[in-house]
């Protein structure tokens, strides 16, 4: 019955309203259960790790912020389009800041986490892989600021929603692009890190095996997100449905960072360690052998305590505190026995 019903008098039909800002106010809702996460997880942190740097603490106190902020303005978006265009149609085909807003926010949350994750791969590995590494995801990342602040500048002129597809190639594919390259790099990386640590003791390959896997699926959602944005840009340069899944990674973004952060404790007592001191700023090293030599890697600025007496109940790989997740205390790097 339905079916034969005219279409509401709108500059979009109804076919097209369901399917694009029908798509919004789902995004919307799978963005506002991320949201909660994310603040269960800030929670978590804060009750957990009170012992962190206050540089980290800022650092996720900012993501949660920019998330909460971000989340505002998606619902004000979707309350803007879906509630009060009923009376005022076209509504449908303008633009409006809180959407656009919301785009600048984003970037800012996923420049914050990809600059966290730039700086743990910076003090996990050394040589020549620091610097090549280094300079590869600082491209990325300057890259995806830089197009990013293009794009938001660029929605505020264009501002109505019908010329979206003007921002679609100069700025949006760009974007999205450098983001999937700064997440394919950063996740193989520490796969690369991981695997290289491997030992013969049993415990610290299954430790090493269960980074690799957390490591992957850090960054698989997020990247399978943008690059269904990606494909949905160039298919339909015209639909605002990339858009509105923006709503959802940068959630995705904030979530990865915290849950990295969060699950420190559960790795150092996966690989022997007591979860009691954990979220102490104590040693934060990786050891790890080659052949007949033994290597330690210190990310971060280490204490005096704790080392000789985790060495010889825990051979092979050790992670004390921040070795996978970086910790902004300084830098220091040093040879084991």
């Amino acid at each position: 019955m339905s079916s034969t019903l005219p279409d509401r008098i709108t500059p979009v039909s109804q076919s097209l309203y369901e399917q694009t800002y029908g798509g919004s106010l789902i995004c919307c809702q799978v963005m506002l259960v991320l949201y909660g996460i994310s603040t269960l997880q800030t929670y978590i942190y804060f009750l957990h790790y009170v012992n962190d740097s206050i540089y980290m603490k800022s650092l996720v106190f900012a993501v949660w912020a920019f998330g909460s902020l971000h989340a505002f303005l998606v619902c004000h978006t979707v309350y803007h389009y879906l509630v009060l265009s009923y009376m005022n149609p076209m509504y449908l085909i303008q633009g409006e800041w809180s959407v656009y807003t919301a785009t600048c926010v984003g970037v800012v949350v996923c420049f914050c986490v990809q600059i966290f994750f730039a700086r743990m791969i910076f003090h996990l590995t050394k040589g020549r892989r620091r610097i090549i590494l280094s300079t590869i995801l600082g491209f990325f990342i300057i890259a995806q600021i830089v197009f990013g602040i293009f794009l938001s500048c660029k929605l505020f002129i264009i501002w109505d929603l019908y010329r979206i597809n003007e921002a679609v190639y100069p700025a949006m594919v760009p974007l999205f692009f450098t983001r999937v390259a700064s997440d394919t790099v950063t996740a193989i990386t520490l796969c690369v890190v991981l695997h290289d640590s491997r030992t013969k003791f049993q415990r610290s390959l299954r430790l090493v095996k269960t980074l690799i896997i957390y490591s992957m699926n850090r960054f698989v959602l997020t990247t399978v997100v943008v690059i269904i944005q990606t494909i949905i840009l160039i298919v339909k340069p015209q639909n605002i449905w990339a858009m509105v899944i923006e709503f959802v990674s940068v959630q995705l973004y904030a979530n990865s960072l915290l849950a990295t952060l969060n699950s420190r404790n559960y790795f150092r007592a996966l690989g022997g360690g007591d979860s009691h001191y954990m979220s102490t700023p104590l040693a934060s090293t990786m050891r790890y052998r080659r052949g007949d030599a033994s290597t330690e890697l210190t990310a971060f600025e280490t204490s005096a305590n704790n080392t000789v007496n985790d060495d010889l109940k825990n051979p092979g790989i050790r992670i004390d505190t921040e070795s996978v997740v970086a910790d902004f205390q300084g830098s220091q790097q040093s040879n084991g026995v």
